[in-house]
């Protein structure tokens, strides 16, 4: 995507005032700040967003998200979670303002906005999720897979897609359930699908359905069983054995698109996902 199209998109993400172009820079009309455009990208965030925890697969992971290939292959053998593309079927057509919030280098589809704090292959925009550059009902569809759980404050940003969204604009969201704690930086929340369905109460709820289901977690928590144990409490080994465990295992996952059909599997599910729309103008 051309950064001239989202320059005509944003706004200022503290007073929501007007954009001026000036060479490398988007300087806002109203409070003057100014934001760097640099590699197709626009900064409204200078925060590095390392990790706060260090670890090799940690690491590992981080260091392959700047291969947009690499990371894909990497995350169907890794990942417990057997790739799930239902959220297609949400997807509007091109023309629509679409954003996808904490993308990492993935790209839904070409004309997508990516927005991250991180500044990965294909992001579009470098910004905070709780003060998204973008005017009041402006946005037509948002995208938002597995952030939440790694915020302090998961209403908060809720509440700041709701408010840029057009009304009923959609909002499809991937919750986690049952899945170990997983840093990246930070891992704070789990929601149930009551939960789930109570975070997005603003929303009309149009679906909300189980995404992983009870082989995805037993996988993933079976994995980390099995290397904590191995490693006798260090935690390079920890480590190394997860990597080797998560490949020899990894097959195993193409079982949950069958097991999350059944009625029950809520009750085990992995993840949740949550697709909406606003009915309100504001």
């Amino acid at each position: 995507m051309r950064v001239r199209r989202v320059e005509n998109l944003v706004v200022c993400p503290n007073c929501k005032g007007k954009l001026i172009k000036n060479g490398k820079q988007l300087i806002c009309n109203n409070c003057k700040d100014s934001f760097m455009i640099e590699d197709e990208k626009i900064l409204f965030t200078h925060q590095k967003g390392k990790f706060k925890k260090k670890g090799f697969f940690y690491s590992f992971k981080e260091k392959i998200k700047v291969n947009k290939l690499l990371f894909a292959i990497t995350n169907i053998i890794f990942s417990p979670i057997f790739p799930n593309i239902s959220y297609k079927k949400y997807l509007l057509p091109k023309g629509n303002t679409i954003l996808d919030i904490g993308s990492g280098p993935y790209k839904l589809r070409e004309d997508i906005i990516n927005i991250d704090m991180k500044n990965y292959p294909g992001v579009n925009i470098i910004c905070d999720a709780k003060r998204l550059p973008f005017n009041e009902n402006s946005v037509d569809q948002i995208f938002n897979f597995s952030l939440l759980e790694h915020t302090e404050d998961p209403q908060k940003i809720i509440d700041e897609m709701y408010r840029v969204l057009k009304p009923s604009g959609t909002l499809y969201t991937l919750i986690p359930f049952l899945q170990p704690y997983h840093p990246t930086p930070c891992d704070y929340w789990r929601f149930s699908k009551e939960g789930v369905i109570k975070l997005h109460s603003d929303f009309e709820k149009i679906k909300c359905g189980v995404y992983a289901g009870p082989i995805s977690t037993l996988l993933w928590i079976m994995q980390e069983f099995l290397a904590m144990t191995l490693s006798l409490g260090i935690p390079f080994l920890k480590d190394f054995w997860l990597l080797v465990i998560t490949f020899l295992t990894f097959p195993v996952k193409i079982l949950d698109p069958i097991f999350r059909l059944l009625p029950s599997s809520h009750i085990l599910a992995s993840a949740f996902y949550f697709y909406g729309k606003k009915t309100k103008g504001n």
